[in-house]
């Protein structure tokens, strides 16, 4: 009787080793020690080693049965697999990426793990190319829509002289500020991938971040001839949430509602909590999920009854960011339908949090207002367009305002004439604005000068870039010409 089982015991392991040896993915089993028992034909073309070379030395790093991560094969150092987890560097010639599931089984009658590496170095590559894309992307429609939002700010401070003018330069603000919500969209989608957003929490009412929301969507909502309501509970709701993120998640919900809803229609945002989350519904009357789409409406670029006139817009990244945003702060989102032409609700839960601890204060009083003073700027910008746009809203403001279109027609400038603020493009053409700022506070009062970068690049690091080289702020493009506006205005 035992010589049969192990007969059968013999011929399973057998059959089992013949099953490895054939499959597309790599397999290296390694021992409870950490030392590589076996490696079929598949890991040994990822490996670029022979089997004979890898059996019998340190797999490299601990394994833990279930897991599954992303890891470097090296294959011309010891040890072969990489320490390095998450999103690895894009690859180099001498090393790949595996998707690596492990795996506990018994080989040879003793207990070992089986990690399966499934090569994925050029699916990152896409991934990290297309997001370059995107980004670059983002960046080159940004420069053209800062001359036209600087030229619709312009008007409107001279005047139109009759309101279909005004109504005609308020459709292009209102478009130019949409087109500038999808490309911030793609910015952010691409750095929540990568993991390269810093949310900035803090005890926040969920009340404030839906009453912020409400007011930026109500102009896009009542264009459309939509009712868009809310019903808030009296009491605060208290959760731990980046302010500006979580926004701009309930934006997002808000624009969808919006889009997909028919002139006449309502979309309805609902706050409401249970003993341990804060619940946001966003709902409306809409056209309604089918069950088939539902599965998948927060999937990247997915997007209902696409058609070839494309009415309803967007790219379909809106409720992927948001699922992003919503998931980072340790809360869910679901899409509800009773389906097609029944409307849809979206709902995000997060946890709550207990109220903070107020302390007494000393009540704030609104600074002074300053009296005007004009400026003396210099405005550096290689795009015509743009620097013809900006200086003539910059004098309408009662600037003195001097232009060139070069780094090294503004060092000149800067050099030999009196400035207070710089509005300096970083992508100059020769000189770029990072030299041109370093070579400003070289000069005898280059310290005195103010220096403003203005970039289509908006991502931390990029921050960072600027100061470091000079600079004193930091502007992304189109501009937010209230915000320079404040920033003159405080200047000392």
């Amino acid at each position: 009787m035992l010589e049969m089982y192990q007969r059968a015991l013999a011929v399973s392991e057998a059959r089992y080793h013949n099953l490895i040896e054939k499959i597309a993915d790599g397999v290296v089993v390694v021992s409870s020690e950490g030392v590589i028992l076996y490696v079929n034909p598949a890991a040994e073309c990822l490996l670029r080693h022979p089997a004979e070379e890898l059996i019998g030395t340190w797999f490299g790093r601990p394994l833990a049965s279930g897991e599954t991560v992303e890891i470097e094969l090296r294959p011309n150092t010891r040890p072969y697999l990489a320490q390095g987890e998450g999103d690895p560097s894009p690859p180099a010639t001498n090393y790949r990426i595996a998707e690596m599931r492990v795996v506990e089984i018994v080989w040879d009658r003793q207990p070992a793990y089986l990690a399966a590496l499934r090569d994925v170095t050029e699916r990152k590559e896409a991934v990290r190319r297309r997001d370059e894309f995107l980004a670059m992307l983002a960046h080159e429609l940004r420069n053209p829509l800062a001359p036209i939002l600087s030229a619709v700010h312009f008007m409107h401070q001279r005047g139109l002289p009759t309101a279909e003018l005004e109504e005609a330069c308020a459709v292009i603000e209102r478009q130019s500020q949409h087109l500038v919500r999808i490309l911030d969209d793609l910015l952010d989608l691409s750095r929540v991938t990568h993991g390269k957003i810093d949310l900035r929490k803090q005890p926040i009412d969920l009340r404030t971040l839906l009453a912020d929301a409400v007011r930026a969507s109500r102009n896009l909502a009542e264009a459309r001839n939509l009712q868009l309501t809310t019903d808030v509970p009296t009491e605060t709701l208290w959760v731990e949430a980046d302010p500006t993120r979580m926004t701009q998640v309930i934006v997002n919900l808000l624009n969808n509602a919006t889009k997909y809803t028919p002139p006449g229609g309502r979309i309805e945002a609902t706050l409401r909590s249970d003993d341990s989350q804060a619940i946001l519904s966003v709902k409306d009357t809409g056209v309604g999920i089918p069950e088939v789409e539902r599965i998948s409406i927060f999937d990247l670029f997915a997007q209902l009854h696409v058609s070839l006139d494309r009415t309803e817009g967007g790219l379909g990244i809106g409720l992927t960011l948001a699922q992003r945003i919503v998931e980072l702060h340790g809360g869910t989102i679901e899409a509800q339908s009773e389906g097609e032409g029944k409307g849809s609700e979206f709902i995000v839960r997060l946890p709550r949090r207990q109220p903070p601890l107020l302390l007494a204060a000393a009540p704030i009083l609104p600074p002074p207002k300053k009296p005007f003073v004009p400026r003396n700027i210099f405005l550096v910008e290689d795009n015509d367009d743009n620097r013809e746009m900006l200086r003539n809203l910059l004098l309408a403001w009662g600037h003195r305002v001097e232009g060139v279109g070069n780094g090294l027609q503004g060092l000149e400038l800067m050099r030999h004439s009196f400035a207070e603020v710089a509005l300096i493009d970083l992508g100059l053409p020769g000189m770029d604005g990072y030299e041109l700022a370093r070579q400003v506070r070289k000069l005898p009062r280059g310290d005195a000068i103010r220096l403003i970068a203005l970039t289509g690049y908006g991502q931390p690091e990029d921050r960072r870039r600027a100061i470091q080289a000079g600079f004193d702020f930091h502007l992304v493009k189109p501009v937010d010409l209230h915000k320079l506006q404040q920033y003159l205005a405080e200047m000392p």
